[in-house]
């Protein structure tokens, strides 16, 4: 599910909690309509909250399996073997 389905103005979770963010605001500031705007604000900072940790996630996930593959490629190789008689520093 993305995560910005559920965040419309018909969902009961959503109308529930900009209730109760905005009473909790109107009683600390005394202004309807700063505290509406601000619980809108609420609700979309903890959106973003929420997307940047999935986001973050995500490039972890993909990190871990781009290190067990090289893990495994390094497993794979052929361990090079030098000639005999051939030194490096002779050219």
């Amino acid at each position: 599910m993305r995560l910005g389905e559920a965040l419309d103005p018909f969902n009961p979770g959503v109308q529930a909690f900009l209730d109760r963010t905005r009473e909790f605001l109107l009683q600390h500031g005394g202004d309807p309509a700063g505290a509406q705007r601000r619980a809108l604000q609420v609700l979309a900072d903890l959106h973003h909250q929420q997307a940047a940790s999935l986001a973050y996630f995500d490039v972890f996930w993909l990190s871990s399996v781009v290190a067990v593959v090289l893990v495994l490629a390094v497993l794979l190789m052929k361990r090079s073997v030098a000639e005999k008689a051939s030194h490096i520093a002779a050219e």
